[in-house]
C-alpha cells in the first residue's frame, strides 16, 4: 500500500469545511409532524465542532466555516445533521449523516471542493464531544491513499452532481465546501518586515512606512511599502470574507496616538516600541492568514501583494524622483 504523506515529513494537516446548506430534510426526519431546528456537526476522530442551529427549517442555510485537526490514524470525516431540542422535543434528534474518506480529497490537496452529499438517515454509533474551533495547532500523521476505483465508487454512491440537485428527491442532501489542508502547502507568501522609514503624506503629516519583504512559494521576491492604516483596512475587508479572520491577532490602534503630536517619535504610534511591536504583529498576521484558502482568493489581498496600495506607489514615486535627480 502506498502512503499519502508520512510522519517523517511532519506535514501539518487539518480539514476545513464550509457548511453551506441542506435540502429536503423532511425525508430523513424521524417524526414527520415536527419541523426540525437543524445544525451540523463535523467530527474527525475524537474531535468535533458544530454550526449554529437554524430554527424550524427543512432547507436550512448556514454558510459557516468549521475546521478540525486531523488526529493520528484517522482516515475519514463524519458530518452529521441533527435537530436541536425544543420545548416539544427535549433532546437533540439525529437526522442524517455522511462519512467521507479523506482520500476522496487527495486529487485537490490544499484546494476546496464543493460537493452535494446524500445523507444516510440516523447517526453513526458514537458522537465525539464538541470542541471549540481550532486556531493554529496541527498534528502530523500518515494517510492511506484511495485507489481511483475506490474514490469513484464513493462519489457515485454518496455525491450528487450539482446539475441534478434540483430534480433529486430520493434523499436529504447536504452541500459542503471541503479542503484537506497542509500548513506547508498553503504557505503561498512568506512576509517579513525588514525595515521602517518616516515619511510625510500630502497633508504634511508624518507616518511610519513598513518595508515588507515578500517571498512567494515559487521563489519570486519583491518589496511592498505600506502603513498601519492600509493594513488595518485590508484586515477589515478580509474579515468580511471569512469568519476566521477576526480571531487572528492584529496590532491594535495606539490609545495614546495623540501624544505623537506632542513628543514626535518618542510617543504614540511612531515610537520605537510600538513600531517594532507592529512589525512583528504584521508578520504573524500574514503567517496565520496564509493557511486560509478562502482568504487567499480575495481580490483585496491579491491587489495588496501586487503592490497596488497608495503607500507603495507614493514611496515608489519618491524613489524614482530621487533617482532621476
Amino acid at each position: 500500500q502506498s502512503t499519502w504523506g508520512t510522519s517523517s515529513q511532519k506535514m501539518d494537516e487539518r480539514v476545513l469545511v464550509v457548511v453551506q446548506e441542506a435540502r429536503s430534510l423532511e425525508i430523513c426526519c424521524p417524526d414527520k409532524t415536527v419541523v426540525p431546528n437543524p445544525y451540523v456537526v463535523v467530527a474527525c476522530g475524537h474531535r468535533a465542532t458544530q454550526t449554529h442551529a437554524v430554527k424550524k427549517n427543512l432547507n436550512p442555510m448556514w454558510s459557516q466555516n468549521l475546521q478540525l485537526q486531523v488526529p493520528p490514524q484517522v482516515n475519514s470525516l463524519t458530518v452529521m445533521v441533527r435537530s436541536q431540542g425544543s420545548v416539544d422535543v427535549q433532546e437533540d434528534v439525529p437526522l442524517g449523516f455522511v462519512q467521507i474518506p479523506l482520500g476522496v480529497l487527495q486529487d485537490s490537496f490544499g484546494e476546496s471542493q464543493t460537493m452535494w452529499f446524500r445523507l444516510q438517515p440516523g447517526s453513526p454509533a458514537e458522537l465525539p464531544p464538541i470542541q471549540a474551533p481550532v486556531e493554529d495547532s496541527y498534528i502530523s500523521l500518515e494517510k492511506q491513499k484511495m485507489s481511483g476505483g475506490e474514490r469513484a465508487s464513493f462519489l457515485s454512491e454518496h455525491v450528487i452532481p450539482s446539475d441534478l440537485v434540483d430534480v433529486f428527491d430520493d434523499a436529504s442532501l447536504l452541500k459542503l465546501d471541503i479542503a484537506y489542508l497542509s500548513g506547508d502547502a498553503l504557505q503561498r507568501h512568506d512576509v517579513k518586515c525588514t525595515g521602517t522609514e518616516i515619511h510625510v503624506d500630502g497633508k504634511d503629516r508624518p507616518f511610519t512606512a513598513y518595508k515588507l519583504h515578500v517571498r512567494r512559494k515559487d521563489g519570486k521576491q519583491w518589496i511592498i511599502w505600506t502603513r498601519y492604516s492600509e493594513l488595518f483596512a485590508l484586515r477589515k475587508m478580509l474579515c468580511e470574507t471569512s469568519i476566521e479572520v477576526p480571531f487572528v491577532p492584529f496590532p491594535r490602534k495606539t490609545p495614546l496616538q495623540w501624544l505623537a503630536f506632542l513628543g514626535g517619535s518618542k510617543f504614540g504610534n511612531m515610537s520605537r516600541h510600538i513600531v517594532t511591536k507592529r512589525a512583528f504583529g504584521f508578520e504573524e498576521f500574514f503567517r496565520r492568514i496564509s493557511s486560509m484558502p478562502v482568504v487567499y482568493r480575495t481580490p483585496a489581498l491579491s491587489l495588496f501583494f501586487k503592490g497596488c496600495g497608495a503607500t507603495n506607489q507614493f514611496i515608489g514615486e519618491q524613489y524614482r524622483e530621487s533617482t532621476d535627480m
